[in-house]
């Protein structure tokens, strides 16, 4: 939404007459900015009798209790409102001194598995220290079952399972326990900031990520598979720093980066639910993501030898380490074999190279050219495994693949004002990729856009754009170190050959300073022309409407509607021969929602505010093959979302709120809905369904200003 913001011009007289008043002071007191005294200027020292006078302290804190008609295990999700009555606060500290010291410190929700709190202190204009800390739980599904329990980091089932190799003789409930799965996130980050001299900067921080909980994981014995809890246990820190120095005219920075990412757990082993296929595959391991480590420096330098025109650089340098402990290849004593060594010793460098151009002849024409080359140098060694198939037997021998790849890219943009309020540019953009040990080596993907972009009056704005993709890539080769056959007529889509078309078109009217609308829209064209098999085609729609409507301070009104359409078509084989069968895929989302403001209410102490939010989703799949064409059921979900908000200025210092919220959500999926534990033959399910609840929440808050 665009605002134009108009400034009386009454007021501008206003605070030109302050300005020259403060002005016509300082130089009374031999503080002038002219003549013999400019170099005896101290700022310092100049006490403005008209400037505001900031309090010294600044404290708010407001108590909050909020209500739900029931627990709702998913309304949780990022509020932290697990319960049904809850109390939490949250407040402001600042402290501003005279001297420039201050301290600040906000918080929200404390009370809540949603807490969020930053604290500063320092100097302005001269460094700043920081600590910051946020919690962040996330909830997928309540209302799961499994038989697994997790005892010393082993998920064991109950001592009377009925083994059997069929999952319909598992339907005994008795045999279950409850199951929620979702993750608690929390960080902890510092900071420390020194930018004392006008042209030395110095940043660093320091971020810790934890994250806990339980999530859906699965494992198979051949032809059967399980869905198993997985315990999460990770952290992530990451500590950066990063220095600059800037005159005029050119910037010159340095920055360094590391981050290290920590699995308490290798790996997850689990009994085996099912009747063993071979001797000694009564239980499965599973590896998890393993603990590795990587580095990031970056030097960037900025040159800006006229008006609009400039010259950057930017190099960065990475390096990935992997040293975790490999885990065995089985648990079966029968197959259990030596690995070649202990861990993969997996050492990866990056380099990233940036070089860039803006050139502005006049104030019609203008040139940017930008480059780009990317590698990834992957220097672990090859190894050749005897990896063990789901405890069952051992296949043949394997070599992984430490692959590389180098991308260069090059843009060049020709930019055209042909007179005010209009602005032309036309481009060309090429990108080869090269990669190694993969079935296509070389991609080229390159193309044309325009953009065009209007002022016709106050009013009225256009802003046009369209593009034109080719991606050609080299023939695939047969890779016989992959162990795995394919179809020769597969094509990844992600190296298959495409031509890709997409325009945007955006319309902002603005007939006043109340009134304002935007229509926008998009479409996008993805054709892959030699693929056979894989991902055919990919279309995208989307439209917009934004409207807003703000006659006065005290009243405003604002509309949105969107509509997404996505398309996408798949051709399959169930052999080494041509296409059988194909999918076709529609994704629809049409969301809106309108939200209504009222202020200055009773006396000026009221204010109302009213939001409408809903989103529907469908997705249909149809299937076409030889003897007819089948649809599968719908997948669909329907979030609403309603709110009602007053605030209340009882006093001066005292601050009355009440809120009320409804929140709707109903979804379907086939894949889940009506699997309960013991409805299918080979597969061990959760037995869940598709989040559906409706909730009221209600919440009142006292703020109070000190």
């Amino acid at each position: 939404m665009n605002k134009i913001i108009c400034i009386p011009k009454i007021t501008v007289l206003i605070m030109s007459a302050l300005m020259l008043t403060c002005l016509s002071q300082a130089r009374a007191q031999g503080l002038g900015f002219e003549g013999d005294k400019r170099a005896e200027v101290k700022l310092e020292d100049w006490q403005c009798e008209y400037c505001p006078k900031p309090e010294e302290w600044d404290m708010s804190l407001a108590v909050h209790f909020g209500v739900t008609d029931e627990e709702v295990y998913r309304f949780a999700n990022y509020t932290g409102l697990d319960q049904q009555s809850q109390l939490f606060f949250s407040g402001d500290i600042r402290m501003q001194a005279e001297d420039g010291h201050y301290w600040s410190t906000h918080f929200r929700n404390l009370g809540l598995d949603s807490l969020a709190l930053d604290s500063a202190y320092g100097k302005q204009g001269s460094y700043r220290l920081g600590v910051d800390y946020l919690a962040i739980p996330v909830r997928k599904y309540a209302h799961q079952l499994t038989p697994y329990s997790n005892k010393g980091g082993v998920l064991q089932l109950p001592g009377d399972w009925p083994t059997s190799a069929d999952a319909r003789d598992f339907a005994d409930l008795s045999l279950y326990q409850p199951l929620a799965t979702g993750t608690d996130w929390k960080r902890l980050g510092l900071e420390l900031s020194l930018n004392e001299d006008d042209d030395f900067s110095f940043d660093s921080r320091y971020q810790r990520w934890h994250k806990t909980g339980t999530l859906e994981y699965s494992a198979a014995q051949l032809l059967n598979a399980s869905y198993l809890p997985l315990p999460v246990d990770q952290t992530i820190q990451d500590l950066s720093a990063s220095m600059s120095y800037n005159r005029e005219s050119w910037l010159l920075s340095l920055s360094a980066a590391f981050s290290r990412f920590d699995n308490e757990l290798d790996s997850l082993r689990f009994a085996n639910p099912y009747e063993p296929l071979a001797t000694g595959a009564d239980s499965g391991r599973l590896a998890l993501a393993p603990d590795n480590n990587a580095l990031k420096l970056t030097l960037h330098g900025q040159y800006r030898y006229a008006r609009g025109s400039f010259v950057k650089l930017n190099y960065v340098f990475g390096k990935l380490t992997q040293d975790q402990a490999f885990v065995p290849y089985t648990d079966n004593a029968n197959l259990l074999t030596a690995l070649p060594q202990t861990d993969l010793e997996g050492k990866v460098n990056t380099s990233d190279l940036t070089a860039q151009l803006n050139h502005r002849w006049d104030s019609a024409w203008a040139v940017r050219i930008k480059y780009r080359y990317r590698e990834r140098d992957n220097k672990t060694a090859p190894l050749l495994l005897r990896p063990v198939i789901s405890d069952v037997y051992v296949a043949d021998a394997l070599m992984t693949l430490p692959y590389d790849y180098s991308t260069r890219s090059a843009s060049a943009t020709l930019e055209y004002r042909p007179m005010a309020g209009h602005l032309l540019d036309l481009g060309y953009k090429n990108e080869e990729k090269e990669r190694n040990l993969q079935a296509v080596h070389n991609t080229n993907e390159a193309g044309f856009n325009a953009n065009y972009a209007a002022t016709f009056s106050p009013e009225w704005m256009l802003k046009l754009g369209g593009e034109r993709l080719n991606r050609d890539s080299s023939t695939p080769e047969r890779l016989d170190f992959l162990g795995v056959e394919e179809n020769p007529l597969m094509r990844r889509f992600n190296v298959a050959d495409r031509q890709q078309d997409s325009a945007r078109l955006q319309l902002f009217y603005t007939p006043s300073e109340q009134v304002s609308a935007t229509v926008s829209g998009q479409y996008s064209h993805q054709d892959y022309v030699a693929s056979e098999l894989g991902l055919k085609d990919n279309k995208l729609h989307n439209a917009n409407l934004d409207l807003s409507w703000h006659p006065n301070e005290t009243f405003d009104i604002s509309l949105f509607l969107q509509q997404e359409d996505i398309k996408t078509r798949l051709a399959g084989s169930d052999d080494f021969s041509g296409p059988r069968w194909q999918a076709r895929n529609q994704d629809k989302i049409t969301s809106y929602g309108v939200s209504l403001a009222l202020r200055k209410l009773l006396d000026d102490k009221l204010s109302l505010f009213i939001n409408f939010d809903r989103a529907d989703a469908h997705t249909y799949i149809r299937l076409d093959q030889t003897g007819g064409n089948d649809a599968l059921p719908t997948i669909a979900s329907l979030w609403s979302h309603g709110e009602l908000k007053m605030l209340y200025q009882y006093s001066t210092h005292t601050e009355l709120s009440f809120s009320y919220q409804y929140q709707a959500f109903d979804s379907a999926d086939f894949a889940i809905d009506g699997v309960a534990p013991g409805s299918l033959p080979n597969l061990l399910t959760f037995g869940t369904s598709s989040n559906n609840y409706n909730v009221s929440y209600g919440l009142v808050s006292v703020g109070y200003k000190f």
